[in-house]
């Protein structure tokens, strides 16, 4: 419930903003944006570092940073044991992983979109859900995140080096390095929707699951990748259980619409054509959304496109400043906000236990 409080909080927040900014004779509006960016930015780096026994990862990550068995990504688990040496609290684990990771996705969002302040808003339910719950990932995204801008750039060396920093916290963020030469591919709407169609169709065929069984048997289970593999297809909770291949998966129907939205809505060859922001987010936006469906039965590996989700929300809001019919920013706008509440409504009901409350961090130490 607190977290449902304050997104609705800021949402109000933000409509008051723009109605006083429309309403009143400011000259410097770019001064006043940049404030309320900095401002609603602050609220959520207090909500996610005063945390205190807070989150899906809590306990996870207390037992790892307490039992000395650092066998993680490398950089992960030097970062456990540095700060276990010291004779430090796991807490310091959370909060500076959190900064460091909000740090990174908030910089990001500032360069790409114009419209930062509704884009970090839409991004809520994203941090509630990474930097609540699977804190190792959430920065490895934030590292790719921010590596995007050298792929804008044409920094290779660079974009490289920061993802496969990404990836010594969480190896995940390897599919990432796709993201470089996709950039350079230029994606008609024909085949992107073909594409897509093409993915679902293998996602819910079971295609990918039979393969990866067959590369789980030629493998030893004693490889890291061989016990990657069979620890993801073991993998199995109640959401997935329930809408496991079904086409009835909500995941699967925001996907959907989501597409059939922005190609709907918006005029595809002049936003292209914009600028090559628009290009590079297009682009691994269609990547994402590919990797959701073809992996759509394997709950750990659809994972995988949560490093291309704020590439989605990045691109879906810029869309606002090209339509110019009213009733079709509306449906956008709605479209956005409802979506983005549904998914932080959907995580806190998924787990109650850990997040339909709020422990603060300043009640522990006070």
């Amino acid at each position: 419930m607190p977290f449902i409080i304050f997104y609705i909080f800021i949402s109000i927040l933000l409509l008051l903003f723009q109605l006083v900014k429309q309403n009143t004779n400011i000259k410097n509006k770019n001064y006043l944006n940049s404030l309320f960016f900095y401002f609603i930015s602050f609220l959520i780096v207090f909500l996610t570092c005063t945390r205190y026994k807070t989150g899906t990862d809590w306990e996870g990550y207390q037992n790892y940073f307490y039992n000395n068995d650092y066998s993680w990504e490398y950089l992960w688990s030097s970062f456990n044991e540095i700060i276990f040496n010291f004779g430090l609290p796991v807490e310091y684990i959370f909060v500076l992983t959190a900064l460091l990771s909000l740090f990174l996705k908030l910089k990001t969002i500032s360069i790409l979109s114009k419209k930062s302040v509704f884009v970090i808003i839409l991004c809520i339910p994203f941090i509630i859900n990474k930097d609540f719950g699977t804190i190792r990932q959430g920065l490895a995204i934030s590292i790719c995140f921010y590596s995007s801008l050298y792929i804008l750039d044409k920094k290779p060396i660079f974009f490289t080096i920061l993802v496969l920093i990404a990836a010594q916290f969480h190896f995940s963020s390897l599919i990432f390095l796709f993201a470089y030469p996709l950039y350079n591919i230029n994606l008609s709407k024909k085949f992107s929707f073909i594409l897509i169609l093409l993915c679902i169709v293998i996602g819910y065929s079971g295609l990918v699951i039979i393969s990866i069984n067959y590369i789980t048997n030629i493998l030893s289970s004693d490889s890291r990748i061989g016990y990657k593999l069979v620890k993801y297809l073991s993998y199995d909770d109640e959401y997935s259980s329930i809408y496991s291949n079904s086409i009835l998966d909500p995941a699967a129907i925001k996907k959907i619409v989501s597409v059939l939205i922005f190609f709907y809505l918006t005029g595809y060859k002049k936003l292209l054509s914009l600028s090559k922001d628009y290009k590079l987010l297009f682009n691994l936006f269609i990547f994402g959304t590919c990797l959701f469906f073809i992996f759509n039965d394997i709950p750990q590996l659809r994972r995988l496109n949560g490093y291309f989700d704020l590439f989605q929300i990045c691109l879906f809001v810029s869309l606002l400043s090209l339509i110019k019919d009213k009733a079709n920013q509306l449906i956008l706008i709605s479209y956005l906000w409802l979506s983005s509440f549904i998914n932080l409504y959907g995580y806190i009901n998924s787990y109650p236990e850990y997040l339909d409350h709020y422990n603060s961090l300043l009640e522990f130490l006070f």
